[in-house]
């Protein structure tokens, strides 16, 4: 047996690998199912870069709309905000214009209540002895401020003789 020598795939060719060796009847038949190219439609690209652009006009105008929005937000809350500390510095000033603070008065609104006294308690057991408020909050007069103070404040708001309860 003899051996074969391998070939080069290049080498070899079909018979009738020229596609104008097809028969015309073939050949006619094939352009008619495949149009010749004349390219895109300008038209469709046309429409499709209107649409695209629209939508782009859309979108910076809804981002627009959005960051106004955001900065009418703003200013609302600043004024507000301003709004409100003005006032509370106004009620501040008209509850402690014309009198001097009342010992034990440590919510500073001109009268000794229940509340000054468990405000006291708490800032006890919080220790929040920084407070500028505990310097009224002396009622005992022995220079230290604990629980003898709030009991003195408790019962100074619940006197019913409040003249001599301060």
């Amino acid at each position: 047996m003899g051996r074969m020598e391998p070939r080069d795939p290049d080498a070899i060719e079909p018979k009738g690998s020229d596609p104008e060796s097809a028969p015309e009847p073939l050949l006619r038949a094939l352009r008619a199912l495949a149009p010749p190219d004349n390219g895109p439609d300008p038209q469709i690209f046309l429409a499709e870069a209107r649409r695209h652009f629209a939508g782009a006009r859309r979108r910076r105008r809804l981002a627009l709309a959005a960051c106004a929005s955001a900065v009418a937000a703003l200013l609302l809350v600043y004024i507000g905000v301003q709004w409100n500390s003005s006032h509370a510095l106004e009620e501040e000033r008209s509850l402690n214009a014309g009198s001097a603070p009342l010992v034990g008065d440590l919510d500073r609104n001109q009268r000794i209540d229940i509340l000054d006294a468990f405000a006291l308690a708490r800032m006890l057991d919080g220790a929040d002895l920084s407070s500028p408020r505990l310097a009224s909050a002396d009622l005992s007069g022995d220079g230290r401020v604990d629980r003898a103070d709030v009991l003195a404040l408790a019962r100074a708001a619940v006197s019913l003789d409040r003249g001599r309860g301060r």
